[in-house]
């Protein structure tokens, strides 16, 4: 069917626009480090705010096939888990940009969310204890709409390893 096609394209293309990482991209660069612009929500009636996350569905292969070497050898078990993403942009643009598309979404009230730019070192090094992962949005690269990140977040592919 048609419209299977082309829903299907519209996944692919917003699965094209980001990485999922548990690095520093840029750590082996000789241009050192590099700024980041994240999304924080902001906590109400303080001045405090927090990493804005969205929940990443991801597989894990090592334990597929740990379990299915205990449980029943030969059996083919799925495994996934579901782990926090910080939506991180390399474009202050594209970052400011997202902000007003989950307000226009309604997916936060206007002015709870804002962006803060930090050295992906420093990103990485807050995001890796707490086993969060980093959404990154590479220059030159459109943000899918806030719902269709959300699904195809949730809704790993049998590809999306980790």
């Amino acid at each position: 069917d048609e419209s299977d096609i082309s829903l299907t394209r519209m996944f692919a293309r917003a699965r094209n626009s980001y990485d999922v990482l548990s690095r520093n991209p840029y750590a082996d660069e000789s241009a050192g480090d590099r700024t980041l612009y994240v999304l924080v929500r902001m906590r109400e009636g303080t001045q405090a705010a927090e990493l804005l996350t969205f929940k990443i569905k991801l597989h894990n292969r090592d334990v597929e096939s740990d379990l299915a070497r205990v449980l029943k050898p030969g059996a083919s078990i799925n495994f996934s888990e579901m782990r926090d993403g910080v939506l991180a942009f390399e474009e202050e643009d594209e970052a400011e940009r997202y902000c007003s598309m989950l307000e226009a979404e309604d997916m936060y009230p206007a002015d709870e969310v804002d962006l803060v730019g930090v050295e992906a070192s420093q990103l990485f090094q807050l995001t890796s204890p707490a086993r969060t992962l980093v959404v990154l949005f590479r220059e030159g690269k459109l943000a899918p709409m806030p719902d269709m990140l959300v699904k195809c977040l949730r809704e790993a592919d049998e590809e999306d390893e980790f």
